[in-house]
């Protein structure tokens, strides 16, 4: 914006004031990583299982320092506070991908590709400013069936590119980011990020047995998928579980066959069971169970107990559950179990038969 007066025309003063000629612009931005992203393990700072969902750790999520150029390649210096219109909405991180470097069989899928971006250090007059992108969330699918070998399901580390769309990076005036001026706008790739082992996980429940007296505890472990071996996952202690009956969490089948024995399934109500695992199992069982009684007395039997992945509440089944019935899929048909035996004699796990000879 500027004025004019000119003093010697035919002696006459003509003026001409607040002239505007518009916006001054850069010719381009020039784009390089100011953070290095990080992901971040949902578990116990060391694992992800697959199918939960992972984010960037904090501090540590993708951040893009933007640099403003005239066409000479000289620091656009007045782009800055005011003068600042690179400033993308959450919507326009619909043009921003994440691609799975890793090898894995599964799918990387996009949950949340984040909030706002957030634009910092834009108003110091030096032409450049951050760009940082939170709240993303991502998560690789989980295959039906583990096998050994690489991409199968036995433990990889997630390795995720970022690729930041060019729309973007182009501001309320069109410019944008080009790496080679002037052709032409680009997306910006953030290579090869890192940081969680992927685990194939499941929550396996204990067959359980005492008198039929007593109140039996269902111990709740969880194992990952190894080269064909299942594995307690003592790496887990943050899996928290909560299971009630009433919430259909939890269904009961009769298993009693002895001529002793009664149906137990109408005789246990009531059941439920929280905790969080330490070193992949449930401290004393987290399930508590019976005694089944009728008309006061305590009686024998054998019950199936079954977690129902599709029942309100039922938080480990996205990344906790595999095919059960082996039908090729997991699905609300796959559901963990063990049975319960009240006053059955099941035999010592552990008896050995000393005598000594002379």
């Amino acid at each position: 914006q500027f004025d004019l007066k000119d003093n010697g025309y035919l002696g006459q003063t003509i003026t001409a004031t607040g002239v505007s000629l518009g916006r001054y612009t850069p010719a381009y931005f020039d784009v390089v990583v100011a953070t290095t992203p990080q992901i971040e393990p949902s578990c116990n700072a060391v694992f992800t299982y697959l199918g939960q969902s992972f984010a960037f750790a904090p501090g540590a999520e993708p951040a893009l320092q933007i640099t403003a150029y005239n066409a000479k390649g000289q620091v656009t210096a007045n782009y800055s506070d005011a003068l600042w219109a690179l400033s993308p909405s959450a919507s326009s991180l619909g043009d921003m991908y994440f691609t799975d470097n890793s090898g894995y069989s599964g799918t990387l899928n996009t949950l949340t590709a984040g909030s706002t971006p957030v634009v910092t250090d834009s108003a110091d007059y030096d032409g450049d400013g951050v760009m940082t992108v939170y709240d993303t969330s991502l998560e690789y699918s989980k295959i039906a069936t583990p096998a050994t070998g690489a991409g199968n399901g036995s433990p990889f580390t997630a390795d995720v590119d970022i690729i930041v769309g060019s729309s973007v990076l182009t501001d309320t005036d069109g410019i944008c980011y080009q790496s080679s001026y002037p052709n032409g706008c680009e997306s910006f790739t953030i290579a090869s990020v890192q940081g969680s082992e992927m685990r194939y996980g499941r929550l396996r429940l204990e067959n359980s047995f005492g008198p039929e007296t007593e109140t039996l505890r269902l111990p709740v472990i969880a194992e990952y998928f190894n080269n064909g071996n299942w594995l307690v996952n003592t790496d887990d202690s943050c899996t928290a579980v909560a299971f009630t009956q009433s919430s259909g969490q939890i269904t009961l089948e009769n298993t009693s066959t002895g001529n002793d024995e009664q149906d137990l399934t109408g005789l246990l109500s009531g059941i439920a069971g929280s905790g969080t695992l330490t070193n992949g199992e449930s401290a004393n069982g987290v399930i508590a169970v019976g005694p089944a009684m009728s008309n006061g007395v305590a009686v024998r039997g054998s019950v199936r107990i079954r977690l129902d992945p599709a029942a309100p509440g039922a938080n480990w089944a996205n990344h906790l559950n595999i095919d059960w019935d082996g039908d090729g899929d997991i699905d609300a048909d796959d559901r963990p179990s063990a049975d319960l035996f009240f006053g059955i004699y099941r035999g010592n796990d552990r008896t050995i038969h000393m005598r000594e000879g002379f």
